[in-house]
């Protein structure tokens, strides 16, 4: 925790260094008797260079003396996470009552507490949307179907169904209509221990509407996923949250933080510039592809008929039906549908 801790009397040139060698975006400031007192961003140093402020200067006037911070054996880590997000922060700091430092919280905290060594089973059916065209890829899934890319060895499906079964998932529905065939075919006789049931779109439903030819099949809450989308967190924590928030439909949503590479000015009404803030970061949670949801809502979706995901959410929005979120981090979800970064990260 050394690393990234500042006297506050030390220059701001100290601090850029420290910044440059962790690769943190935020030092925690001590006091003369080691005690929290603030945290330090490499924004709040762009920020105050910019209205003058030198590198020789302290950075006892540009620290912020009022941060969030997390008091030991007081806090979870889902508790953290949505803190991290809320307030836009890259770390937190963990005190005791003596505002002793005791530890941080970073993003990276929530993946080196994923190692699942004793996974926790859950007993719910998946459902995986593999019925698109993959237009995203481009010529190459005119080729193969999508699910049935090659990944880690094995097939873009396989590697979703595979995680689902080490978690003691063995009922699986696979929702098919672009070269459904080549699909059926592939798991004819797939053996490894699940059930594989496929719905087959006569037509082109959308990305929900097929959840509607299972209706008379699903006594449970059931689990969704995209079929272009790998993950790496715990699902057995998704459906106890689910569970214990009673939501209709959990979405699991991500950080995505998006860099502007300029600086942008911002002007008021009269055209005269306020400010401008040089390459700033924007962040929004992103809806991954995965979602659990209440066997009631196969309830509100007209059989055969066309419904995009988003349009199902609306609808249930427009019903008060409770939707929750889920968050994980953007190290812990994989997108490839995009066929430049699949090329380049997962096949060659």
């Amino acid at each position: 925790m050394k690393k990234i801790q500042i006297k506050r009397n030390a220059s701001i040139m100290e601090a850029m260094s420290i910044l440059s060698k962790t690769g943190e975006k935020c030092l925690l400031v001590m006091d003369q008797n080691n005690r929290f007192i603030g945290t330090l961003t490499d924004g709040d140093i762009r920020r105050n260079l910019i209205k003058g402020k030198i590198i020789t200067d302290k950075i006892d006037k540009i620290y912020n003396k009022n941060p969030v911070f997390l008091k030991e054996n007081n806090f979870n880590l889902n508790h953290a996470k949505k803190i991290l997000i809320k307030n836009k922060l890259d770390l937190i700091p963990v005190v005791d009552d003596n505002l002793k430092l005791k530890n941080y919280i970073t993003w990276k905290s929530f993946l080196q507490n994923n190692n699942f060594k004793n996974i926790r089973k859950i007993n719910l059916p998946v459902i995986i949307m593999a019925g698109g065209k993959g237009t995203r890829l481009g010529i190459f899934s005119k080729i193969l179907p999508k699910p049935l890319l090659p990944f880690d060895d094995n097939t873009l499906i396989e590697t979703i169904i595979n995680k689902f079964k080490s978690y003691g998932v063995k009922n699986f529905f696979l929702s098919v209509n672009y070269k459904a065939n080549l699909i059926k075919s592939y798991f004819k006789d797939y053996k490894n221990f699940v059930n594989i049931n496929f719905i087959h779109e006569k037509k082109p439903g959308g990305t929900a509407g097929s959840l509607s030819l299972i209706k008379n099949k699903i006594k449970s809450d059931f689990i969704v996923s995209n079929c272009d989308v790998v993950f790496n967190f715990d699902y057995y924590d998704l459906i106890k949250v689910h569970k214990s928030a009673k939501n209709d439909i959990s979405l699991v949503v991500s950080k995505k933080i998006f860099d502007i590479p300029y600086g942008v000015c911002k002007f008021d009404k009269k055209g005269k510039l306020e400010e401008i803030i040089e390459k700033p970061q924007y962040d929004f949670l992103i809806n991954t592809g995965l979602y659990v949801f209440n066997k009631k809502i196969l309830n509100i979706i007209k059989k055969n008929s066309f419904l995009d995901m988003n349009d199902l959410l609306e609808k249930a929005l427009s019903l008060d039906l409770k939707i929750g979120e889920y968050i994980i981090n953007e190290d812990q979800w994989f997108d490839l549908g995009e066929w430049s970064d699949y090329k380049s990260n997962y096949l060659f």
